[in-house]
C-alpha cells in the first residue's frame, strides 16, 4: 500500500489480507475485519507507515513460509497499529523486529510472537491483554517504550527453534531471498518503495535502522544482540559467568534499553536460558501467587545486570534475583506493599537512585540501579516503611521460601533496620559459585537454585 486513501476488508469466512510472498504497508489507511488473520502472508510483512485498524477471528499480522525457513518475518518500522485477534496479535514464523511506531494489541494467546528472534528496537508498544506479553526463542530489548499486560509471563524467551544457529540450514533458497517485493519499506508517503535489501538473515549481523530484522551476529545494528566476547550486552557465555548443565542455552532475554513496564500473573521476565540487564528501565509487576515469580531465568543459567534500572516486584515463593557475576549491585528484600505504594531506594546521602508506584500487590522486591555498588548502604522505602541495608558482595537477599536454597556462603549484605520489622525471617543462603549444589531444587519448577540468592539471617526493629 503506497498512497494516502484508505481501504476496508471484510472477510466473513477467510484472511483479510493475504499474499504469497511480501505484504509493505507504507502509507494510507486501512480497516480489516476477518474471521481468519486479518493480514497473512507467506514471505513478510512489512510496515512503513500509514494506519491500521486490524480485527482478526485467529492472529492479526501473521507470516509464514512453509518451504524456507529463513521468510515468514514481521518489521514494523512505523506507522499505528490497532491490533484485536483471538490468537496472536503478531505470529511470526522466523523472526519479529520492530524499530518504530505505535503499535496497541488486545490479543487471546500472544501480544507479540517470533518463532525465532524477536528484537524491539524502537516504538511504542501497549499490550492491553495477552496469555504471554512478548514471545521468542530470544527476545532483545534495545529502545522503545513497552506496556505489557499478560495473565501468564510478561516476556518469555523460550529457546530452541533453529538452537539459534542457521547457518547450517540447508532449505534456504537464495533464489527467495530476491522475491520480487523484497525491498524495503519506504517513507510513508513517499509513493515508492526503496532499498532492495534481501530478507533477514539469522546470522548476519544488523545493517541500520531501516532494514529487515537480522540475526545474532554482529551486533552493528541497533538492537541485535551480539555474540559471546564482544561487549557488555552479549548474552551470558561460558567463562563469564554463562550456561551450566541444565540450562537452554538457545534462550536468552536481553534488554539494554528502553522502558519495558510489565503487569503479569504468570512470570513477570521469563528466559529459559540465560536473561542479562545491561541498560534501560525495566518495571515489573509480577506475580500474587508463589508459583510463579518476577524474574525467572533457566536452571543451571544466571541472571546479571550490568546497567539499567530494575524495580521488579512480586511474591517470594519462588523469588529469585540477580547473580554474583553482575557488575552493578542488586537487592531481594523481603517488603509488602500494594497497588499505589511508592517504591523508592535511596543511597547513603538521600539522593534517590529509582522510584516506582506499584500496580499490584507484592510480597518482595528486586531493585538495582546505576549507582548501587558494593561495600555501600543503601534504603529502600516502600509506602511509609523503610529498610537500610549495607551491600557488602554485589548481590543482597533475605527473602525465604522460594528456590531451594542450601546453607553456604552469605549473598552479600545485611539489613539494618525496618520501621516495621518487615525484613524478619530471612532463610538458608545459596552459594556463589558456578556449580549446582545437591539439594537445591526448586520445587514444582525443578532444577537447582541459582547463583547469588540468599543472604544472612537479617535483624528487624519495629
Amino acid at each position: 500500500m503506497n498512497g494516502g486513501g484508505s481501504l476496508a476488508v471484510s472477510s466473513a469466512e477467510g484472511n483479510g489480507i493475504v499474499c504469497k510472498d511480501d505484504v509493505v504497508l507504507a502509507s494510507g489507511s486501512a480497516t480489516v475485519t476477518a474471521a481468519k488473520h486479518a493480514i497473512q502472508a507467506n514471505d513478510s510483512v512489512r510496515i512503513a507507515g500509514g494506519s491500521y485498524t486490524l480485527r482478526a477471528g485467529t492472529d492479526g499480522i501473521h507470516a509464514k513460509n512453509d518451504e524456507n525457513s529463513k521468510l515468514g518475518y514481521i518489521y514494523v518500522a512505523g506507522g499505528s497499529l490497532d491490533i484485536t485477534a483471538e490468537s496472536d496479535g503478531f505470529d511470526a514464523n522466523y523472526v519479529l523486529r520492530v524499530d518504530g511506531g505505535t503499535i496497541t494489541v488486545s490479543a487471546g494467546d500472544d501480544g507479540l510472537h517470533a518463532e525465532s528472534d524477536l528484537s524491539v528496537n524502537g516504538g511504542d508498544i501497549t499490550v492491553t491483554k495477552s496469555n504471554e506479553g512478548l514471545e521468542g526463542a530470544r527476545v532483545t530489548i534495545a529502545g522503545g517504550t513497552q506496556d505489557v499486560a499478560a495473565s501468564d509471563d510478561g516476556v518469555n524467551a523460550s529457546g530452541d527453534p533453529d538452537d539459534s544457529d542457521s547457518s547450517s540450514d540447508t532449505d534456504d533458497d537464495s533464489s527467495k531471498n530476491n522475491a520480487p517485493g523484497s525491498d524495503r519499506p519506504g517513507t510513508a508517503g513517499s509513493g515508492q518503495m526503496t532499498g532492495g535489501q534481501e530478507p533477514p538473515a539469522q546470522d548476519q549481523g544488523g545493517r541500520g535502522d531501516s532494514t529487515p530484522p537480522q540475526g545474532r551476529q554482529g551486533g552493528q545494528g541497533n538492537g541485535a544482540p551480539p555474540q559471546g566476547g564482544q561487549g557488555d550486552s552479549a548474552p551470558p557465555q561460558e567463562g563469564k559467568g554463562g550456561m551450566t548443565a541444565g540450562a537452554d542455552e538457545s534462550a536468552y532475554l536481553l534488554i539494554t534499553g528502553g522502558t519495558l513496564t510489565v503487569k503479569a500473573d504468570g512470570d513477570g521476565l521469563d528466559s529459559n536460558g540465560a536473561l542479562e540487564v545491561s541498560g534501560g528501565e525495566v518495571y515489573v509487576n509480577g506475580p500474587t501467587s508463589d508459583g510463579d515469580s518476577a524474574i525467572d531465568y533457566g536452571d543451571g543459567s544466571r541472571a546479571t545486570i550490568t546497567g539499567g534500572t530494575v524495580v521488579a516486584l512480586g511474591s517470594t515463593g519462588m523469588a529469585e534475583g540477580f547473580g554474583n557475576s553482575s557488575t552493578q549491585g542488586s537487592m531481594l528484600i523481603s517488603a509488602s506493599g500494594n497497588a499505589g505504594d511508592t517504591v523508592t531506594l535511596s543511597d547513603s546521602s538521600g539522593k534517590v537512585l529509582c522510584s516506582y508506584v506499584a500496580q499490584k500487590s507484592f510480597a518482595c522486591v528486586l531493585v538495582s540501579a546505576p549507582g548501587v555498588e558494593q561495600g555501600k548502604s543503601y534504603t529502600l522505602k516502600v509506602g511509609s516503611n523503610s529498610i537500610d541495608v549495607t551491600l557488602d558482595g554485589i548481590t543482597y537477599s533475605n527473602v525465604s521460601g522460594g528456590i531451594g536454597r542450601p546453607a553456604g556462603p552469605s549473598a552479600g549484605g545485611s539489613p539494618t533496620g525496618s520501621s516495621d520489622g518487615s525484613t524478619s525471617g530471612g532463610g538458608p543462603t545459596a552459594p556463589t559459585g558456578t556449580t549446582n549444589p545437591p539439594g537445591g531444587s526448586q520445587g514444582n519448577k525443578g532444577g537447582n537454585a541459582k547463583d547469588g540468592l540468599g543472604g544472612p539471617t537479617p535483624t528487624s526493629r519495629g
